[in-house]
C-alpha cells in the first residue's frame, strides 16, 4: 500500500510538471490537455490492477523502511510540507485538530505555542 501510494503521488507530481512544461513550450488545446490527463489517469488506475513495477518498489524501499520504523504520513508526499514529527505530547496535536475554524480553515480563536523542543534526530 505504501509503495502504491508513493508511486501514484510520483506519477501525479511528474505528470503535472510535464504538463506545465509542455504547455509553456506550446500552448495546448483543451482536447490535448484532456488527452494527456486521460493517459495519466490510466497509468494511475493501472496500479490497482498491475501493481507497482518491481524496479520502482526497490527504489522506494529505503523510504518505506523509514516510514515503518519511525512513522510518518507517506500519503502527504508531494501534497503538503511535512516539517517534523511529534514524538511526545500527541495529545496537544489532537487538541489542535479539534479547534473550530472558519470557512477558510482559519482558527476562530488565536492559537499560541508557548514552548517547543526541537531535536535533530530521534
Amino acid at each position: 500500500l505504501v509503495s502504491a501510494n508513493m508511486y501514484m503521488n510520483e506519477l501525479i507530481q511528474d505528470g503535472s510538471l510535464e504538463l506545465n512544461e509542455r504547455n509553456k513550450k506550446s500552448k495546448m488545446s483543451e482536447d490535448e490537455i484532456q488527452e494527456y490527463e486521460d493517459k495519466l489517469n490510466q497509468r494511475i488506475q493501472s496500479i490497482g490492477t498491475d501493481g507497482v513495477p518491481e524496479k520502482i518498489q526497490q527504489r522506494y524501499q529505503t523510504a518505506i523502511d523509514t516510514y515503518m520504523k519511525i512513522g510518518g504520513a507517506y500519503y502527504l508526499d508531494y501534497k503538503s510540507t511535512v516539517f517534523g514529527q511529534i514524538v511526545k505530547g500527541l495529545n496537544v496535536a489532537e487538541n489542535l485538530s479539534r479547534v473550530h475554524v472558519d470557512a477558510v480553515k482559519k482558527p476562530k480563536k488565536e492559537l499560541v505555542i508557548n514552548s517547543i523542543e526541537i531535536k535533530d534526530k530521534l
